[in-house]
């Protein structure tokens, strides 16, 4: 398996050649746009994270959140995703949405809904229940209760496979889901000068666990209808590490491929909201924009 090194400098960080993953294809090109979509998308959430992490406009650390994000492929729409977050002292609330739109829908129709609620202690977040149901494509429903050392998962319709080799006990233990964990890279934002970007973010999802690799890329000026101003690149690869079929692990090049991500940096705010995805897909880039954003506070709401 190919090893990302973590970059602190400004460059993309060069990736050394590891053994080729056997069985790594993925089957087309709307597959590739979906699964981008599904991982940008679900980043979109780490905006929520810093609401409840004590912020210069919230300082009670109560807050609630709002946004519309954009999925466009060579110009066209593809998805959009709808968020609403609540962030208390010490728990938070998430729900998002995201189905396809445009051209590809008359393709082929996906609708997925997420939900996540759990503890936070400002710099840490802890799930306790998470849902994610497929409503359109197979069905099913995924439902994680987290405990202090393993993670219960009941799925409906069953897997017919827990993958090769499949995640055990320590691998789940420590994890996050995707929604909570992508908030968890967005609270780790500049934290440390050596890792702007954070560290890695274990994440499972019901069956299959895996790292999201934070690299720093450098400050860029973002421009969205959500966002003009100054953004930090992170670039995010992801790293399988067990659970999955053979058909369902990513060729190396798209291993090797990151997603990147604009983050909010501004004085004004302690919180870095993601405005910005891009990801390479077939002929061209797939890219994820905020279309809108609204952070109140709770006793302003």
């Amino acid at each position: 398996m190919t090893l990302i090194p973590y970059s602190r400098s400004r460059k993309t960080p060069r990736v050394p050649q590891g053994v080729r993953v056997e069985g790594g294809r993925l089957a087309g090109l709307r597959r590739q746009i979906k699964q981008s979509c599904a991982f940008g998308l679900s980043a979109a959430l780490a905006a929520t994270a810093a609401s409840g992490a004590g912020t210069a406009q919230s300082p009670a650390h109560a807050a609630d959140f709002e946004a519309i994000y954009g999925a466009y492929f060579l110009g066209l729409k593809v998805m959009q995703t709808e968020l609403e977050a609540r962030f208390r002292p010490d728990s938070y609330e998430v729900r998002s949405m995201y189905r396809t739109d445009g051209l590809i829908s008359w393709i082929k129709q996906d609708e997925i809904v997420s939900m996540v609620n759990g503890r936070t202690d400002g710099e840490r977040l802890s799930p306790a229940h998470f849902q994610h149901r497929d409503v359109l494509q197979r069905g099913r429903t995924v439902t994680m209760n987290f405990a202090p050392d393993d993670i219960e998962v009941t799925a409906e319709p069953p897997y017919s496979t827990f993958g090769e080799p499949p995640a055990t006990q320590p691998h789940r233990r420590g994890a996050l889901d995707l929604v909570s964990g992508i908030m968890q890279a967005s609270m780790n934002i500049d934290d440390d000068p050596a890792y702007p970007c954070g560290r890695d973010i274990p994440i499972f999802n019901g069956k299959e666990r895996y790292d999201l690799r934070m690299a720093y890329a450098g400050r860029v000026e973002a421009e969205t209808d959500g966002y003009t101003g100054p953004a930090i690149a992170c670039h995010v690869y992801y790293i399988p590490v067990a659970g999955f079929d053979p058909d369902d692990v990513p060729e190396e090049k798209y291993l090797n491929t990151p997603l990147t991500v604009w983050f909010t940096d501004t004085e004004e705010h302690d919180f870095h909201i993601p405005v910005r995805f891009s990801y390479p897909v077939g002929i061209g880039t797939l890219v994820i924009e905020a279309k809108s954003l609204s952070l109140q506070s709770a006793a302003a709401r």
